[in-house]
Parts: C-alpha cells; sequence; structure tokens
C-alpha cells in the first residue's frame, strides 16, 4: 500500500467512527496526514506505517503540525 492509500484508509476508518475528516496536501504539511473534528475537539493526525515504535523526530513533527493547524489534540 503506497503512503497516500494509507492515509486514505486511515481516514475512512476515523470517518466510520463518526468524525469528520479531511487529507492535507502531500508536501509541505508539517507532518500532518489527516486533520479530523468530532463533538467539538479537533485532530491533526499523523500516519506512521511502521512494524516498530517511531522515532522522536515524528513526535516533534506532530507536536509542530497540531499547533500549525491550530487543532486541540496532536
Amino acid at each position: 500500500m503506497k503512503p497516500r492509500e494509507y492515509e486514505e484508509y486511515i481516514r475512512e476508518l476515523f470517518n466510520k467512527q463518526g468524525y469528520t475528516t479531511e487529507l492535507t496536501p502531500q508536501s509541505g504539511d508539517y507532518g500532518i496526514d489527516i486533520l479530523a473534528e468530532k463533538e467539538g475537539v479537533t485532530y491533526a493526525i499523523q500516519c506512521k506505517r511502521y512494524n516498530g515504535p517511531v522515532g522522536v523526530k515524528a513526535v516533534q513533527e506532530a507536536y509542530a503540525g497540531r499547533d500549525f493547524y491550530d487543532r486541540m489534540v496532536g
């Protein structure tokens, strides 16, 4: 599965759980792949299709991307 296909798959899982979602641009997205909202709470989601732990870089990107997109949760 290609990275964008994976992001679309994860987005669909969130949609099925009642979230409103949108995909961010494929580049220049500050590490955030999906923007979501449910019950007034906003989320910035970074998708990683890894088989092990993510590194600190991914966590830093998610933190910075959350602020960039002005979301409550990263």
